[in-house]
C-alpha cells in the first residue's frame, strides 16, 4: 500500500494506527515494512490483530494468526523499542508467538494490557522487557 511504502522511506520514528480496524491482511502489510522502517515506537492497540474483535461483550471473528505472526517474526529485524497492542484480544497461541520472538528483538517494552491470556506464559521474558499486563487473566 501507498502508506507502507511511504512508511519504509520516511524518517517517522512513531507509527499509530490504534482502533482502526486493522485485521490481519493490513497487520501483514505493516510487518513487511517495519523491518525496512527506523518506526521505533508501535502502537496498534484495539485491532483485531488475529481477526477477533470485542463486539458488545463478545468475542467475533474468524482467528487468522498469519499478519500476527508476520508481524512477531519481523521485529526482531525492526528498529522497534517499543509495541503496544492492548485490547486486540490477543490468545494464548498468539502470546506464545510474540514470547518466542521477544527473546531476540531489541524491543524494550510491550503493551499487552486487556487482552486475555495467561501472564505466565511471558516468564521467560519478562526479565528483558517491560511489560504492561494490566488486565490480562
Amino acid at each position: 500500500s501507498t502508506l507502507c511504502d511511504t512508511l519504509a522511506k520516511s524518517k517517522i520514528k512513531s507509527f499509530k494506527a490504534a482502533n482502526c480496524y486493522l485485521g490481519p491482511e493490513p497487520v501483514s502489510m505493516l510487518a513487511s515494512t517495519l523491518s525496512k522502517a527506523g518506526v521505533a515506537v508501535v502502537d496498534i492497540s484495539g485491532n483485531a490483530l488475529i481477526g477477533l474483535s470485542w463486539t458488545q461483550g463478545y468475542v467475533v471473528g474468524t482467528e487468522d494468526h498469519a499478519g500476527w505472526d508476520a508481524i512477531c517474526e519481523v521485529l526482531p529485524k525492526s528498529a522497534v523499542k517499543v509495541f503496544k497492542v492492548s485490547s486486540s484480544q490477543l490468545n494464548s497461541k498468539a502470546i506464545t508467538k510474540l514470547a518466542s520472538t521477544l527473546a531476540t528483538a531489541g524491543v524494550e517494552a510491550v503493551d499487552l494490557s486487556n487482552n486475555r491470556f495467561d501472564p505466565s506464559l511471558l516468564d521467560s521474558i519478562k526479565h528483558k522487557v517491560k511489560l504492561n499486563l494490566t488486565g490480562c487473566a
